[in-house]
């Protein structure tokens, strides 16, 4: 009897224990900025007005494509939560240092995955600015080579920050991924920017 009392009191307390947890979960997905808010009433009417939007989703009005990607061997599990000791690089990238006034006409400068930097007509442009952890979860280990852990960009050299940035006309933000949206190099560029171009949704951050 005193083991089946035991037992139903660890149960209870992992209860208390799974409801703290389900509660903190709850309090970081409602109060962190990295995950938005949910769209003000004229938002949901520019939404329900587009011709993208169909039944309460958003639907491609392209129907068919060419599909051009290579096939490519998919991970195991096994590797995605311990990747092999080359997969990522061993030492710090090699980069040319960037300095805004060489940035001239026709020029552009790729920062890595989905931020590039270019002058077109007289416009500095920007697309997708990503300067932090793609990932709203914080990093649970710094020699983790597991981005599922991790989330960490690679070192390389010469590293960017925004203050090294030149004045910026326009950004353009594709979509909200983690990798394409940085909510924190987005506050930091408002001042430094002059107009941001984003999807529908995207308003206010």
């Amino acid at each position: 009897m005193e083991i089946l009392f035991n037992i139903l009191n660890v149960i209870k307390y992992l209860i208390y224990a799974l409801l703290i947890i389900v509660f903190v979960i709850f309090i970081f997905l409602n109060v962190s900025p990295v995950f938005g808010a949910s769209p003000d009433k004229n938002t949901k009417e520019i939404i329900a007005n587009s011709e993208n939007f169909f039944e309460g989703k958003f639907r491609n009005i392209k129907t068919t494509y060419t599909n051009l990607r290579t096939l490519e061997r998919k991970s195991t599990l096994k590797e995605w939560f311990f990747p092999p000791e080359d997969k990522n690089p061993l030492g710090p990238l090699p980069t040319i240092k960037f300095k805004g006034q060489d940035l001239t006409e026709g020029k552009f400068v790729w920062f890595g995955h989905s931020t590039l930097l270019m002058k077109t007509e007289g416009l500095v442009v920007m697309t997708d600015p990503v300067f932090n952890r793609a990932s709203p979860l914080p990093s649970f280990s710094s020699k983790s080579k597991s981005s599922f852990f991790n989330g960490k960009p690679f070192v390389f050299e010469n590293p960017i920050l925004i203050e090294d940035l030149p004045k910026v006309d326009v950004v353009i933000i594709s979509h909200d991924h983690y990798d394409h949206l940085d909510s924190k190099a987005i506050k930091d560029l408002s001042n430094l920017v002059d107009h941001f171009i984003v999807p529908l949704g995207l308003e206010h951050i």
